[in-house]
């Protein structure tokens, strides 16, 4: 079974699904990883003016950046070490998903905690106690490759065809309208 790492999520999961493992949606584990860039880039914005206006370069991932883009955030983190520390240890975990095997990736960690604790970054630290708090599930996406891609995809229609509507009288109706929207038919 595949989450987010919400404790209403894994209670509910370990109620119904008492044997399932549940795998932790990296989207959301990467999304956790951006959220705390994002305080530290904040906190050293007051610090730094140069970091301004950086947030999209600085969240994005570093294979979708432009030449110059890629400059600049390598300027920007050569300016800043806090910054640096952070950025580097969101880019390695993202790395922990390119390996290959769980043992691998079980190593990549143990590194990874021992690093993000020394750094002593509060926003750091916490995100290293939460991703420890949840490690067999997001090294449990080394086995399964579950991800919620699709239903996140297929809400997002939902949700639009709520949106269009403002409201259905019936549920039959908004239930017409999800199928057709999820099938891409336009009226």
């Amino acid at each position: 079974m595949c989450s987010d790492m919400s404790k209403a999520f894994i209670t509910g999961a370990k109620e119904v699904f008492p044997k399932a493992k549940i795998t932790f949606d990296k989207f959301h584990v990467m999304q956790k990883a951006n959220e705390t860039v994002d305080d530290v880039r904040r906190e050293e914005t007051g610090k730094n003016a140069s970091m301004v206006n950086k947030r999209y370069m600085l969240l994005s991932n570093p294979r979708n950046l432009k030449p110059d883009q890629k400059q600049e955030v390598e300027q920007l983190l050569n300016d800043n070490r806090t910054m640096m520390i952070a950025y580097g240890l969101r880019e390695s975990l993202r790395t922990m998903y390119d390996l290959t095997k769980r043992s691998f990736a079980e190593e990549h960690m143990r590194i990874w905690f021992s690093a993000a604790e020394s750094s002593r970054i509060p926003q750091v630290n916490k995100l290293a106690a939460t991703l420890r708090d949840h490690l067999d599930g997001i090294l449990e996406w080394h086995e399964s490759k579950l991800t919620n891609g699709i239903l996140e995809g297929l809400n997002s229609i939902i949700q639009t065809a709520k949106r269009m509507a403002r409201g259905y009288r019936r549920p039959e109706n908004m239930i017409t309208m999800v199928y057709l929207k999820a099938a891409g038919i336009h009226l």
